[in-house]
């Protein structure tokens, strides 16, 4: 099984570099608000669509993804943003405007979301569990979210460069990287895991939700997540590009695309910083160095300090995703991975208010001062800050995670 599987890493990897092509990342804010005309309080109800779309889906997109294959998921994924890609690129030409692109990109968005949580991620875990290389996890995602930040970066000059021009240029070309993406993927080798039946559908949503409160570090790793990262996900998404903007950045295009291939280089090296602080110390690392930029998110007042703090916040996210992924992987049966990442991600998301959040994020912007946007986020930050250390006590009592053996992972049921 070796041989065919071998090849797996390369093409998950190929695939990512093509699908993360980021030619719209750095003027999707800007097409919302001076091409579309939507202001951040329409961009938020946008981003609360895409939660929603999330929160309704996610559990049994897991579950679908251990039934039918995670390739086939990631796969529906990418036909999403297919969709999603068009439909944005003929945004003029569509009739209900605002709505009509409104809901179905924030619903498009949502199942691009769902079906690639859990799914995709459990596709390169089992390749390399089969492969007797779980323990590269951290080195080879690492590796690929380099790779796929670089891509990014390319993909967004280009994108800063052709929407003075031509707006709407971006998104056919993503289309067609989107499509040389999925080709890609679709010769991947499945990995034969046992795989869930129709009639243990439900059961096995269950199992999933439940797994994660019955594993207690488990559920500190969601929690974590949602603190991390929902704050962090509502600023760049909603306002970063226009906080340079209006601080007088020239060609923000092109800075957006600079922040973004300089964390290829500490993404890299994600597996040594990480052995260099250890599991506890990474994990509170993010949640202080995050704490701190969002201070210095209030107080600057020069384009090029912003710059350089959003280089710091941009490289700050990226650990934030690889780490909380790896680890959770780590502890999570086989049979039941994508049902568990995407019930962690739905936890996050629904029940414990991630799309709540993001909404109350584009309000405030559109409302309150950026300077007192800031320091109350920054405050909230802190205080999620002193939640987290509250569960200091529970590593005390953990030298490192308890990752499941061999013989747990094949066991489980």
């Amino acid at each position: 099984m070796e041989s065919p599987l071998r090849s797996n890493i390369w093409k998950i990897a190929l695939s990512d570099v093509f699908y993360s092509f980021g030619i719209i990342g750095s003027i999707y804010i800007l097409y919302f608000n001076d091409y579309l005309g939507y202001n951040s309080q329409s961009i938020g109800l946008y981003e609360a669509i895409t939660s929603i779309t999330i929160i309704a889906t996610e559990l049994f997109t897991g579950v679908i993804a251990d039934r039918i294959g995670r390739k086939i998921s990631v796969l529906l994924s990418n036909s999403c943003f297919f969709l999603f890609a068009i439909l944005l690129g003929s945004a003029g030409w569509i009739p209900g405007g605002f709505y009509t692109i409104l809901i179905f990109c924030g619903v498009l968005n949502g199942l691009e979301f769902s079906f690639r949580s859990g799914a995709k991620s459990a596709l390169l875990y089992d390749t390399l569990l089969l492969l007797h290389r779980e323990e590269e996890i951290l080195k080879i995602t690492g590796r690929i979210q380099a790779l796929t930040i670089i891509s990014n970066a390319l993909g967004m000059i280009l994108g800063g460069l052709l929407y003075p021009f031509i707006p709407i240029l971006p998104y056919w070309i993503w289309a067609v990287f989107i499509l040389i993406a999925s080709i890609i993927l679709a010769n991947v080798q499945e990995p034969e895991i046992k795989k869930t039946t129709y009639q243990s559908i439900w059961k096995n949503l269950n199992t999933g939700v439940r797994y994660i409160f019955q594993t207690k570090i488990l559920l500190w790793l969601v929690v974590f997540g949602l603190f991390a990262d929902v704050f962090a996900e509502s600023y760049w998404d909603i306002y970063s590009q226009k906080h340079l903007e209006i601080l007088g950045t020239p060609f923000v295009g092109v800075f957006i695309a600079i922040i973004t291939a300089v964390c290829a280089i500490a993404s890299y090296y994600l597996d040594k910083i990480e052995q260099r602080l250890g599991q506890r110390w990474m994990l509170y690392g993010i949640v202080g160095m995050q704490t701190l930029l969002f201070l210095g998110f209030a107080w600057v007042s020069r384009w090029y300090l912003l710059f350089f703090l959003l280089i710091l916040f941009k490289t700050n996210r990226n650990f934030t995703w690889l780490v909380t992924e790896a680890y959770e992987n780590q502890l999570i049966p086989s049979e039941h991975r994508a049902a568990t990442l995407s019930a962690a991600s739905f936890l996050r998301n629904g029940l414990f208010g991630g799309a709540i959040l993001i909404y109350i994020v584009g309000w405030l912007i559109e409302h309150v001062t950026i300077s007192v946007l800031f320091t109350i986020l920054a405050g909230i930050i802190f205080l999620a800050n002193g939640i987290l250390l509250v569960g200091r006590d529970l590593y005390k009592k953990l030298k490192k995670f308890p990752l499941l053996t061999r013989k747990h992972r094949e066991s489980f049921a």
